[in-house]
């Protein structure tokens, strides 16, 4: 049986808040929302104990949450898809500037001249590691897409071996 509990969560420091670094709550216990007698999320865990003042949620068991997941203040799942297709080139390094990983596809038509396609990401500018990649050796032409993840503040760069090929699309998931 999954044992159930209710915590507010409030940045430390804020009105109706957990306090600051300050110290553990008084003699009278943990403490929480006066308005609606919940105890601040850092005040106790799943069992009912309570935690140090450090804050924190520990669960041993199944988290069931509505919502979404923000860690400093920045959402961490998918939430956005950018199509840039018209703002990107080949052989051009870029940045992930969004503060959280970020999902990238590309597309190019590939036009039988022996291509090479590559996605490279790293923190270095610029960026040295293939994280992804497709050659294209027949004299048919075909449309070749690339996928990878690229971590917050590193860079990246689809590297073509050949001119003249046609970027279908350039897609950001953020």
């Amino acid at each position: 049986m999954m044992q159930q509990f209710s915590a507010t969560l409030l940045p430390q420091g804020t009105p109706g808040g957990p306090p600051g670094p300050q110290g553990p709550p008084g003699p009278q216990g943990p403490q929480g929302d006066p308005a609606t007698q919940t105890p601040w999320a850092q005040d106790i865990d799943a069992a009912g104990h309570q935690l140090n003042n450090a804050g924190g949620i520990h669960v041993n068991g199944d988290v069931d949450i509505t919502g979404h997941y923000y860690r400093n203040g920045v959402q961490l799942s998918i939430s956005t898809q950018n199509v840039v297709t018209a703002s990107r080139a080949a052989n051009t390094v870029y940045q992930n500037t969004t503060g959280k990983t970020m999902f990238l596809s590309v597309c190019w038509n590939l036009v039988g001249t022996a291509a090479t396609l590559s996605l490279l990401s790293d923190s270095s500018n610029p960026p040295t590691t293939t994280v992804a990649q497709i050659a294209d050796a027949s004299p048919q032409s075909f449309t070749g897409q690339l996928f990878c993840l690229v971590l917050p503040g590193n860079y990246y760069e689809c590297s073509v071996s050949v001119s003249g090929l046609a970027l279908v699309s350039w897609v950001e998931y953020e």
